[in-house]
């Protein structure tokens, strides 16, 4: 009875030893699973650590999305921040995460220089991915916001160029004015 019980207790721990390899295997190793170009990933607001694993999963970016959820549940007081990743490289899930904790977006350049002016077009509505001008997040007349028209799940968005503000849904109060048509450099 002895040895039965101490062949059971060996095979337990052999099977936690495996288990905790397996999870760190999934945390520390890098791995690509996507296409050598890169993959954008875009993480919406209010998104949890389980989707955010689920997404990170089927596009390639980790190995294991049970493992990065009980990482990302270990780090609970670190929140996961939306935005749009880029990853172009094979990296490790905790590199991953600690990317996404501290807000390291992808950023597009936009540089308006001074002496430059931009030409909006207020005839013109826009398509997903051009730059329009908007009215403020409050609708208020006399203020406008410079955004991205986006367009995630079906829903068309006002995405800023500054990623501490938030997406907006293009509604009554935040109606397109206008569509960038050109920037001219003033002499």
């Amino acid at each position: 009875m002895r040895k039965l019980f101490t062949l059971v207790f060996v095979l337990l721990l052999l099977a936690a030893g495996g288990a905790a390899a397996w999870l760190w295997l999934g945390l520390q190793s890098p791995y690509q699973g996507f296409a050598a170009p890169g993959v954008f990933i875009d993480l919406p607001h209010g998104a949890s650590s389980r989707t955010v694993a689920r997404l990170l999963k089927q596009n390639g970016v980790i190995r294991s999305s049970f493992a990065f959820e009980m990482y990302a549940r270990r780090h609970s007081r670190r929140r996961l921040q939306a935005g749009e990743y880029f990853f172009d490289h094979a990296i490790s899930a905790h590199d991953v995460f600690w990317q996404i904790a501290d807000g390291h977006v992808y950023e597009q350049p936009f540089t308006v220089r001074e002496g430059e002016t931009i030409f909006v077009n207020p005839d013109l509505s826009g398509e997903p991915d051009d730059y329009v001008v908007s009215q403020s997040e409050e609708g208020r007349p006399g203020k406008a916001l410079l955004r991205q028209l986006k367009e995630i799940r079906g829903q068309t968005i006002l995405h800023p160029l500054n990623r501490r503000y938030k997406d907006l849904p293009v509604t009554n109060h935040q109606r397109v004015m206008g569509r960038v048509v050109r920037l001219r450099k003033n002499l």
